[in-house]
C-alpha cells in the first residue's frame, strides 16, 4: 500500500511539474513580450486609445498583434497546460500500473455519478447524457481532485452515442467503466508539439515587432 501511494504521489508530482512548465513558461514569455512592446510604444497616440491602435496598425502591425493577442496567449497556455498535465497523469497511471490504485476511486466516483443520473427516464440523446454525467461529477464534493480531473477529462472524450438509452436494464456504470478503461489503454505519451508551435509563433511575432520598431 505504501509503495502504491508513493507511485501515485510521484505520478501526480510529475503531472504537476509539467503543468507548471507549460503554463509558467508561456505566461512569463507573454508577459515579457507585452511589457517590452508597451514600453517601446509609450507615448504613442498621446493617451487616446483609438489613435494609439490606429497608429500602431499603420506603423507596426506585429506589435499590435502582440498586444491584442496577449490575453489569448495567456488563455491558450492555461488550456494547454491542463491538457498536458491530465494526459501525463492518465498515461503514467496506465503504463506504470498505477491504475490498479486509482481504479477503486474511479469505480466509486462512477457509481456516485451514475446514481445521480436517472438516465433511462430523463435523457434522450448522447449530448444530454454527457452533460448530466459531467454535471454530476462537478457537483460531487466527495470525489478527490485528481480522480475528478481524470473522470471529467475522459467523459468529454469517450464515445457515448452507441449507448442504448432506451434499455433500462443496461448498467450505465458498467458501460462507462469499460469505456474509460478502453480509452486509457489507447493513450500515447503526451508531447509538447502544440506548446512549441505556440511558443515559436509568439517569438516570431515579437521578432517582427522589434524589426518594424527599428526601421
Amino acid at each position: 500500500m505504501k509503495e502504491d501511494l508513493k507511485l501515485y504521489a510521484g505520478i501526480a508530482i510529475k503531472s504537476g511539474l509539467k503543468w507548471l512548465f507549460v503554463a509558467c513558461s508561456g505566461w512569463i514569455l507573454t508577459l515579457v513580450f507585452l511589457i517590452i512592446v508597451l514600453i517601446q510604444q509609450h507615448g504613442a497616440g498621446h493617451g487616446k486609445m483609438v489613435v494609439f491602435f490606429s497608429q500602431l496598425a499603420s506603423t507596426n502591425w506585429a506589435a499590435l498583434v502582440v498586444l491584442l493577442a496577449s490575453p489569448l496567449f495567456f488563455f491558450l497556455y492555461f488550456v494547454l497546460a491542463n491538457k498536458i498535465a491530465i494526459q501525463t497523469l492518465i498515461y503514467n497511471l496506465w503504463t506504470k500500473k498505477g491504475m490498479d490504485l486509482i481504479r477503486p476511486a474511479l469505480s466509486t466516483a462512477l457509481k456516485r455519478i451514475t446514481s445521480n443520473v436517472n438516465w433511462s427516464k430523463k435523457l434522450s440523446d448522447e449530448a444530454m447524457l454527457r452533460a448530466r454525467l459531467l454535471e454530476a461529477s462537478r457537483r460531487d464534493k466527495t470525489i478527490s481532485t485528481n480522480t475528478k480531473r481524470v473522470v471529467t477529462f475522459s467523459l468529454k472524450r469517450i464515445k457515448l452515442d452507441d449507448v442504448d438509452l432506451q434499455n433500462e436494464k443496461l448498467s450505465l456504470y458498467d458501460v462507462l467503466l469499460d469505456k474509460l478503461l478502453q480509452y486509457f489503454s489507447t493513450f500515447a505519451e503526451p508531447d509538447f508539439l502544440l506548446f512549441w508551435v505556440l511558443l515559436i509563433l509568439q517569438i516570431l511575432l515579437f521578432s517582427a515587432a522589434q524589426y518594424l520598431h527599428q526601421i
